[in-house]
């Protein structure tokens, strides 16, 4: 009754996660970590007093139900992304504990499920699906105290990126981010050069020798490995 089982149990555990030395699990809502330093302990210590290594079990609030579906951590936090809306994770305190940590509303985007967003250094981007078209975001300048800087990097492509991408990959070091469709033999990629407060991009699309089985960055090299009949390469 004191020391209650961590939301995750009975419940469906969407994505699992490590941070600041805890071990984190995504249930519904609800945002699980182990205690600090000890990854498979989700208990507290004592029922009198919450300590500062304590695990923590948060829930997002908001108006609509929400499922919490994967995280990226910021420097100023943890971004936790649901179907509708984004949410930031953080701390006042030098120390993330159960009495400190606080979950905040970020955008108020739809985003999709089983893509996980990446990272470009200074952005976090993530996509949305419509019937016929795949939506590309960024949120830029992340902070606990301030909205962020939202930005749809499609809105002059609309209808460029087909809604069957579920291949999604960033490089910081290039400044490209890639989209593909496993099976598919085109990739989309944007690339920008952020000049202070002015942006140059520009979107492309490579066909490739064969269909994608997976892309990826080595640095700064792009690879995407194809399949041509029955050879792979």
């Amino acid at each position: 009754t004191t020391n209650p089982n961590p939301s995750f149990i009975d419940a469906q555990i969407k994505h699992m996660f490590l941070y600041r030395n805890r071990l984190g699990f995504l249930s519904n809502e609800t945002v699980t970590m182990s205690r600090a330093g000890d990854l498979f302990n989700f208990f507290n210590t004592t029922a009198l007093v919450a300590t500062d290594d304590d695990p923590i079990d948060i829930s997002a609030s908001t108006a609509k139900p929400v499922t919490l579906n994967y995280v990226r951590p910021t420097a100023v936090g943890l971004v936790l992304f649901g179907n509708t809306e984004q949410f930031l994770l953080s701390t006042d305190s030098d120390i993330l504990s159960p009495k400190t940590a606080k979950i905040n509303t970020l955008s108020s985007y739809e985003c999709e499920a089983d893509v996980e967003a990446v990272s470009t250094g200074i952005s976090t981007n993530f996509i949305a699906k419509t019937a016929l078209y795949t939506k590309l975001f960024s949120l830029l300048d992340i902070s606990g105290d301030n909205p962020p800087n939202a930005e749809e990097l499609t809105y002059n492509i609309p209808e460029l990126i087909p809604s069957t991408v579920n291949s999604f990959i960033s490089s910081a070091a290039s400044s490209i981010i890639s989209l593909g469709t496993i099976g598919s033999s085109t990739v989309y990629q944007y690339r920008f050069l952020q000049l202070a407060e002015r942006r140059v991009q520009s979107w492309y699309k490579w066909v490739l020798t064969g269909t994608l089985l997976d892309q990826f960055f080595d640095q700064s090299t792009y690879y995407a490995v194809v399949a041509n009949g029955s050879n792979v390469e």
